[in-house]
């Protein structure tokens, strides 16, 4: 085979619109005009492929037309008089009157005034900071369950 170029089927089909179009080297174009002359299957690709190419020409190109920049500019405004449309004020209001509603609710059952006593946390931090304390204590890993119930117990007094 010295110096011959052989195509297979898979290639040959895969090149006919280039051998149709004149894209292959003349040495690619023997390769392929001699692998279709003897290959049935690769004939038929070829004569099917060609018969749609007549097809498709005989359609003719249609024009089709390219709009200006002006024309696409003014095709996409909102309106003439570059206001917003009017269907947009519906979900506005909506929205408005929503947000309205809630800034109400919020501030209605906000407090209205600032307790006049303090109210003292160092009370309750010292009645609470021990039984924390304990039951933290009882809650680490690999420490006894019934720890937190017995520390609980000697808090409240219960015994």
């Amino acid at each position: 085979m010295g110096g011959q170029h052989v195509w297979d089927c898979s290639k040959v089909q895969s090149e006919i619109v280039a051998r149709q179009e004149g894209w292959l080297s003349p040495r690619d174009a023997a390769a392929f005009d001699q692998h279709v002359a003897g290959c049935q299957v690769c004939r038929k690709q070829l004569d099917a492929d060609t018969e749609l190419q007549r097809a498709l020409e005989l359609l003719g190109a249609k024009e089709v037309l390219t709009p200006s920049w002006p024309e696409v500019r003014d095709r996409n405004r909102a309106t003439p008089s570059g206001r917003l449309p009017k269907w947009l004020f519906a979900p506005a209001l909506g929205v408005a009157l929503a947000s309205l509603a809630l800034i109400w609710i919020t501030y209605r059952h906000a407090p209205t005034r600032i307790p006049k006593e303090p109210i003292v946390v160092a009370d309750t931090l010292t009645s609470v900071a021990p039984a924390t304390h304990m039951l933290l204590a009882a809650s680490d890993l690999g420490a006894d369950p019934n720890r937190a119930i017995v520390a609980a117990s000697q808090l409240t007094g219960d015994r």
